[in-house]
């Protein structure tokens, strides 16, 4: 059973795979459940490699850029490094025009390429 409220974990041999379940990230109580949740199992698990998978959502906040920032720094903190993938055209626009995506964040179309580019 999922012990997280906000995302699905799957393991895809050494890369840790969060798949988002929420489709609107944007009340400031999930968001900060989700917050919670991504820095809880960065630092119970140090995963190494971890993807966040956007696919099931269709808008957020920016406060959710903030979780990710959040969740990138404690997986640096021990050698890890933090990918994102599969954000609708409008989200990825956001990390683009915030000057995140490339400089920041890596952002993949799929899974299989991100984990790939590990």
């Amino acid at each position: 059973m999922n012990k997280y409220k906000h995302f699905n974990l799957e393991h895809n041999n050494e890369v840790s795979v969060v798949t988002l379940t929420d489709t609107e990230l944007l009340d400031r109580l999930l968001t900060n459940e989700l917050q919670d949740e991504l820095v809880d199992f960065v630092e119970s698990e140090k995963p190494t490699q971890m993807i966040i998978n956007f696919q099931e959502v269709r808008r957020c906040s920016t406060e959710i850029i903030n979780a990710l920032l959040r969740s990138r720094k404690r997986l640096s903190a021990h050698d890890g490094r933090l990918k994102l993938c599969q954000m609708r055209a409008e989200i990825r626009e956001v990390f683009r025009l915030l000057n995140l995506e490339g400089t920041v964040f890596k952002i993949y179309k799929t899974v299989s390429d991100a984990v790939q580019d590990f």
